[in-house]
């Protein structure tokens, strides 16, 4: 008896438990916490608008950035480009024109088939741009020296060739579109740009000297009667220290520098804090 209630209570203790039901707590709240992170339709369209918004200030950041200093800056680098080039190409013109002009009229006095101021200068002034380009280019072949400029005796026989070259081309440019040059052509434009180069070019070099002479001898009276008719001007300082006060006065007269007694007669009149 006491064996049978034995086995049966080892049964009952060693008999495994069944499947406990899961309770309420137990259960994963996923739907719930999902439901909790998805944001809602409203918050959506609020984070949309808020892109666009964000997109919209930076495009007008940039349009303010284009339109107040991009393209102002722009059109002011244009202009001082347009104008620096504007410069250039006028000095080129103005140079060819002096010379046309000073080679037409020489040859003028003399011989015939030669043209009037104006299309003379009207000859320099367009063909010196295409001559200009040209030597431009034949520069960079030539030897330069340490400082990298073309030496002199080159320089000077391709001035003469410059101012040659926009004879011949300034005359031929305009015949090529009918522009009456009033008695001249191709050949008699040529030599005429040829002997202005040769008198502003390598001549106006040669004569430089000369003329600096002739002008300092033709002013030598007048230098001559300034250095006698004006005397030195005389200049008198007084400095002083106070303690800490530093004073100081000039005194300025025409005078021969201290030897003149009426000059020291006149200045003793001048009060002290004066001098």
């Amino acid at each position: 008896m006491d064996l049978s209630s034995k086995s049966s209570s080892t049964l009952a203790t060693t008999q495994p438990d069944g499947l406990a039901s899961p309770s309420a707590t137990d259960i994963p709240q996923e739907n719930s916490t999902n439901a909790k992170a998805r944001p809602s339709t409203r918050s959506r369209i609020k984070y949309v608008f808020r892109g666009l918004a964000m997109g919209v200030l930076d495009l007008l950041h940039l349009l303010f950035i284009v339109f107040v200093y991009v393209i102002p800056g722009a059109i002011m680098l244009g202009v001082l480009l347009a104008i620096s080039i504007g410069f250039s190409l006028a000095f080129i013109s103005a140079n060819g024109a002096v010379m046309m002009l000073t080679g037409n009229a020489i040859l003028r006095t003399h011989l015939a088939h030669y043209t009037n101021n104006a299309t003379a200068a009207y000859i320099g002034a367009v063909g010196s741009l295409i001559a200009s380009l040209c030597m431009s280019l034949t520069a960079f072949i030539l030897p330069h020296d340490e400082n990298g400029q073309v030496p002199w005796f080159i320089s000077l026989p391709m001035s003469v060739a410059y101012a040659t070259l926009t004879g011949a081309i300034g005359s031929a440019v305009l015949r090529h579109n009918h522009v009456d040059l009033h008695g001249t052509d191709v050949l008699h434009a040529t030599r005429a740009g040829a002997v202005g180069g040769a008198v502003l070019g390598p001549g106006l070099t040669l004569a430089m000297p000369i003329i600096v002479l002739g002008v300092g001898l033709i002013l030598s009276p007048l230098f001559l009667a300034m250095k006698l008719g004006f005397r030195w001007v005389y200049v008198r300082v007084s400095e002083s220290w106070d303690e800490s006060t530093y004073k100081s006065s000039y005194c300025y007269t025409y005078g021969t520098c201290g030897d003149d007694p009426e000059i020291e007669e006149e200045l003793a009149q001048i009060p002290q804090h004066l001098r």
